[in-house]
């Protein structure tokens, strides 16, 4: 009898939340791996953004903006009692239960795979994994994902999963699952195959990840963690995936999930860029993690702009705090800011598309440093991105704010989301916050 897998994208539970191209990447790769083997694979996103307008009234329905960006369907829920310092309303992001308990009955799985998002986010995963437990009793769950990975400790002991699988490796994955399965599975992979897309409900706009890891070291970042090695795709299997996705699916915006997307950019992305050119491929390129400044040259923000690149980000963190610079990797400065905006300009793009994440809510920041962040990206002519601090378990700076008694270590993960880690351990409040971000808006309109 075929073994039947069930691949779980879970309920985001938090404060606010944006599909700004979520994608499940993760997962389908498993279920690109798993294609050619002998098992069934089932899939159940309980997020669900373009099936749940369709659950609830006119006026609340999602809505999808013309990048493939939008609203998830959202209910109020209580306020876990550790936030009830917050003073906002908490939220599950997502399919309401009972579209999703019409989805569960007909699937049966042998074994049952959930990712997870970011750490701060797990009681979305808590909550999918209880609703999960209540249809499938005997069916083992294994969680998977940056929580999974960061926090195996919390989560063994409060997600209420089976198995709790840390990392990203596939081969382990594969032969975790033929142990559970009780079949052979290959396990060797020679490539990582183009992502399984056919289980989403729409293919419109899709993520690529060209490269796994990143070489650099910021103490703010657990990358190292989840992918201790930098690797890179080859601009060819890059090409290919672009044009098998417009070719199969007619997609039209991909958004490049890289994190460090600009590094070796004479043999990794220019070559991809001039094949784009090359082909007249009408098709749009998204980069919400922030590109590295420093890396930007005229040839290639010449090929950015003529590839199709409509949403650029850049990292800045902070022009006037030295140790803030320094968390970076001293990987950007002021100077690469005003270089690459000036490049970026003089090859094609317009202020709307160029914005720049400037932090806020770091703990020792002043006020006076944010603004004078704000007006520095502003006298560039660069849309200001404000990015709430958020601290990410294992990261050097966790370690180091741990050392400070800035944080305990065992604090609850709900605590270092970007939204209440700047108020409990940044000094910051909710009026400084509105004041910072109004004024960022100001600037942004004028």
């Amino acid at each position: 009898m075929t073994k039947k897998i069930l691949l779980v994208n879970p309920w985001i539970c938090d404060f606010a939340a944006y599909d700004l191209w979520m994608f499940p990447l993760g997962l389908l790769h498993i279920a690109a791996v798993l294609k050619t083997a002998e098992v069934s694979l089932g899939y159940v996103d309980f997020l669900g953004r373009q099936e749940s307008s369709s659950l609830v009234k006119q006026k609340d329905r999602t809505r999808t903006t013309v990048f493939g960006t939008g609203h998830f369907y959202k209910q109020p829920i209580p306020k876990p009692a550790v936030l009830s310092r917050i003073p906002r309303g908490f939220f599950r992001y997502g399919l309401a239960e009972e579209a999703i308990e019409k989805k569960l009955p007909c699937l049966n799985p042998d074994v049952i795979l959930v990712t997870s998002g970011m750490t701060y986010w797990h009681v979305g995963v808590q909550q999918t994994i209880a609703v999960l437990r209540k249809h499938f009793k005997r069916a083992p769950i294994v969680l998977g994902g940056v929580y999974a990975t960061l926090c195996p400790g919390h989560a063994k002991k409060h997600s209420g999963a089976d198995i709790v699988f840390g990392g990203g490796d596939f081969a382990q994955i594969l032969r975790l699952l033929s142990s559970l399965l009780e079949i052979p599975l290959e396990t060797s992979l020679r490539q990582m195959p183009l992502p399984d897309f056919s289980l989403l409900k729409r293919q419109d706009a899709l993520p690529i990840l060209g490269s796994w890891g990143c070489p650099f070291r910021c103490t703010y970042c657990a990358s190292r963690v989840l992918y201790p090695n930098f690797k890179q795709r080859t601009p060819d299997e890059i090409i290919s995936m672009i044009l098998y996705c417009i070719k199969q699916y007619g997609t039209k915006d991909f958004i490049f999930y890289d994190d460090a997307l600009l590094v070796n950019s004479e043999e990794f992305i220019k070559p991809v860029l001039k094949a784009v050119i090359a082909w007249g491929l009408d098709v749009r390129f998204h980069t919400p993690n922030g590109l590295h400044a420093r890396f930007i040259d005229e040839e290639l923000s010449g090929l950015l702009f003529r590839a199709g690149f409509k949403t650029i980000r850049l990292s800045l963190e902070s022009s006037s705090l030295d140790e803030l610079k320094k968390n970076s990797d001293n990987k950007v400065s002021n100077e690469h800011i005003v270089r690459a905006i000036r490049l970026l300009k003089s090859g094609g793009f317009k202020k709307e598309e160029i914005g720049v994440y400037t932090l806020i809510g770091f703990p020792g920041q002043r006020e006076e440093n944010i603004v004078a962040d704000m007006d520095f990206v502003h006298s560039l002519g660069a849309q200001i991105d404000l990015s709430s601090y958020s601290l990410v378990p294992q990261s050097a700076q966790w370690n180091d704010f741990i050392r400070k008694g800035i944080i305990a270590e065992n604090t609850d993960p709900l605590l270092l989301s970007h939204t209440v880690f700047p108020l409990l351990f940044g000094g910051f409040d909710t009026v400084l916050m509105k004041k910072l971000r109004n004024y960022a808006g100001i600037l942004n309109r004028k």
